[in-house]
């Protein structure tokens, strides 16, 4: 959404928008141990490394690609949140081009 100019970087929490390197809240890749995981980070996970919290670091389902996997860390999260703090949500949908985007939050 960043990259594509979708999500102005003023849309982000605290001072992220002041920093050098705003995209990658979301990435894939192997552990050190070379798992496949799947996270969240504040910025910056667009590297060939990152520094994940493991309380933000998630296995990858077997039937899943990376590419995939890249794509869930944030809608997972805020479902979670949801369900542990019993906060209410919300939802809309956006048609661009003929793709249909959900947002959740």
């Amino acid at each position: 959404m960043l990259a594509t100019g979708k999500l102005p970087p003023d849309a982000l929490p605290g001072d992220l928008a002041g920093q050098d390197c705003i995209l990658g809240l979301e990435f894939s890749g192997r552990n050190s141990e070379g798992k496949r995981v799947m996270g969240m980070i504040a910025a910056r996970g667009l590297a060939t490394t990152v520094l994940a919290d493991p309380g933000f670091l998630w296995e990858v389902p077997c039937n899943w690609t990376l590419e995939e996997a890249a794509t869930v860390p944030v809608v997972y999260g805020t479902v979670s949140r949801q369900a542990v703090y019993n906060e209410p949500m919300f939802y809309f949908v956006i048609v661009i081009g003929g793709v249909i985007h959900i947002y959740v939050g």
